[in-house]
């Protein structure tokens, strides 16, 4: 059987009228979307995303930078975790 992945999809949503800045965490595989707050003191969106994934205990197998969005990896055995991450 091929290495399986998950791909979330990780993009900084600027501020409105509204809202202050935050970031989008989407994974079309398992059908999750999660709006998080932004933090202006911490890390750019990938980083801060990566950051609260690791204090979850899900690692990171890699990083693809988009053109608008990155793209982090995770290896399919963390599936369970990733949903209950996106809850």
């Amino acid at each position: 059987m091929a290495n399986q992945q998950i791909a979330l999809s990780v993009k900084f949503l600027g501020p409105t009228n509204n809202r202050g800045s935050r970031i989008k965490v989407s994974c079309k595989r398992l059908s999750l979307n999660k709006t998080f707050s932004y933090s202006y003191a911490e890390r750019g969106a990938y980083e801060q995303i990566e950051g609260a994934l690791l204090k979850a205990g899900i690692p990171c197998a890699g990083l693809l930078d988009m053109v608008d969005s990155y793209i982090l990896v995770i290896d399919w055995s963390h599936r369970e975790a990733v949903t209950a991450f996106m809850a």
